[in-house]
């Protein structure tokens, strides 16, 4: 018989043997009487209950992954199959936890459709992001052999929400999030909303804005949404329309943006506001509304306002307010960078500072800046950017004469880039 057929009885008396305890000494030290315990070895009791056989395993220092192993020889009842699992999601196990979960699916009279629907929503108490990520991997399978299509559907949509996080992937996540968009009958209306939103979301990331217009329309007009994811893709539309040059359709959807009354709405009106006066060549007013808009800034717009004062002090070569801008820069560089568009505005500033450095003719920072702003470019899939600053990049080698130090820079980020 493999080790894998065997009771878990013979488990404890192979541990028990090697520890060299007695049924006597085995009993004191858990609690358990010592005729279960012979009982449990000998095989005459067949199933015995989880909660006496952690107690036995304890003293032991048995793994519970075989316990696990040799428990599920042949355990097929909900009822123990269910504690086993909430066990091994408390021990953090995932190896164990799929294993247990792939079982848990198999019950012995139970419904298919209710076990993944149990499954789920044990799976979505769950805060480990591996762990999560490797049970809904487990239900969409599972359900897909199945025709489960709603949970299919929901371990699809939890995946995806898990995978987008990864930015050196952006581009492969939200291909496999646009395919989701196949299975939207399967959603609730504010799972289609919300869906939409984040795909949404995830086009303006990679820059994709007729995209990005595409699917946050239907938020809130075909599909029924709460007012503030409302209001955030109006924003994402307003905004894409904005970097398409589409000033005019920017402002229409600017208006309707006015007219919810959450502060980040608010907030990010008036940065688009300053922003496409600017657009329009009135930089001057342009830049007294950016510093209102800096002043009263929250951590999570300050980069994107003080980016849009360096295009216009760029574009004028106003040397002295570009310098006061970067002379703070410790506010820049110690904010966090956890969405892809705002590490998207972090390689901006360092692009935007290498023009400040060439105008200064310090080449040598211009490289330094452009090579950081390529890099972070890089992690979030943003390949065009980064390709652009490498063009700006040679095209300054190219016209200046620069310390041969700047070969060893490039190597490096030759090296970084290549993984």
């Amino acid at each position: 018989m493999s080790s894998e057929q065997r009771l878990v009885g013979e488990l404890i008396y192979e541990y028990r043997k090697k520890a060299r305890y007695t049924l006597r000494q085995l009993s004191d030290l858990s609690g358990i009487p010592k005729g279960t315990i012979s009982k449990i070895e000998r095989g005459e009791t067949k199933r015995p209950e989880l909660a006496t056989v952690l107690a036995l395993t304890s003293p032991l220092s048995i793994p519970y992954a075989d316990v696990v192993s040799h428990y599920l020889v042949m355990e097929r009842r909900k009822s123990f199959l269910q504690p086993m699992l909430q066990e091994a999601i408390r021990t953090g196990d995932i190896e164990v936890m799929v294993k247990i979960a792939a079982r848990f699916l198999e019950c012995d009279g139970a419904d298919s459709y209710d076990l993944t629907a149990e499954l789920y929503h044990m799976t979505e108490s769950i805060t480990d992001v591996t762990v999560r990520l490797g049970l809904f991997e487990l239900i969409t399978n599972y359900a897909r052999e199945h025709g489960i299509q709603p949970y299919l559907a929901k371990a699809l949509f939890q995946t995806y929400l898990i995978q987008r996080n990864d930015f050196s992937k952006l581009d492969l996540t939200f291909h496999t999030g646009t395919y989701l968009l196949n299975y939207i009958n399967f959603f609730s209306e504010e799972d289609k909303a919300l869906l939409h939103f984040k795909l949404g979301f995830h086009a303006y990331a990679l820059q994709l804005y007729e995209k990005c217009i595409e699917l946050c329309i239907p938020v809130g007009k075909k599909y029924k949404s709460d007012h503030l994811t409302q209001a955030r893709a109006l924003l994402l539309i307003c905004n894409s329309y904005y970097y398409l040059g589409d000033y005019f359709l920017a402002e229409q959807y600017l208006y309707e943006c006015k007219k919810y009354p959450f502060a980040e709405i608010q907030e990010n009106v008036k940065l688009t506001e300053a922003c496409i006066v600017g657009r329009k060549g009135n930089s001057k007013q342009a830049i007294s509304q950016l510093f209102i808009c800096l002043e009263q800034s929250s951590p999570n717009n300050t980069i994107h306002v003080i980016n849009e004062l360096l295009e216009l002090y760029l574009l004028i070569q106003d040397i002295d307010a570009i310098e006061q801008l970067i002379e703070n820069e410790s506010r820049i560089l110690n904010a966090e960078y956890n969405t892809p568009f705002k590490k998207s505005e972090l390689a901006l500033y360092f692009k935007l500072k290498a023009g400040y450095y060439i105008l200064m003719k310090q080449y040598e920072d211009a490289i330094d800046c452009y090579i950081k702003s390529a890099i972070l470019y890089s992690e979030i899939s943003a390949f065009k950017d980064s390709n652009e600053c490498f063009y700006l990049l040679f095209k300054l080698l190219t016209s200046t004469k620069v310390n041969p130090a700047v070969t060893d820079q490039l190597r490096e980020a030759y090296n970084i880039l290549r993984k």
